[in-house]
């Protein structure tokens, strides 16, 4: 899954690749994507990345098959595109009723 989010903070030139093999590794990556975010952008939209780039990597590692890579990178003026990946192929959860709102919070304005 990659989006494309639009930030109001002047354009960086680096990127970040982070490496997930399970979720005793998410706080660890969130607090590394926090400190990331924080130093490009204004807090509250650096707060909104961190929210649906962690629904991301979550999703990613409960339906997916680690390790779970994160890329994030500048592009334009003013566009920060975020690639979350996993090594597997999609495969349903233990927990058959649909849940949560992982994909809805990733997908706000």
């Amino acid at each position: 899954m990659a989006d494309t989010l639009r930030l109001m903070d002047e354009r960086p030139t680096d990127s970040l690749t982070l490496t997930l093999e399970s979720r005793a590794d998410l706080a660890e990556r969130r607090a590394e994507i926090r400190d990331w975010m924080r130093r490009r952008a204004q807090a509250r939209a650096a707060d909104d990345v961190l929210l649906a780039c962690g629904e991301a990597v979550d999703n990613a590692l409960e339906h997916g098959t680690p390790p779970v890579t994160v890329e994030m990178s500048w592009e334009g003026d003013d566009l920060l595109a975020i690639v979350v990946r996993d090594a597997g192929t999609w495969r349903v959860s233990a927990e058959l009723p649909p849940r949560g709102l992982g994909l809805p919070i990733m997908m706000a304005p």
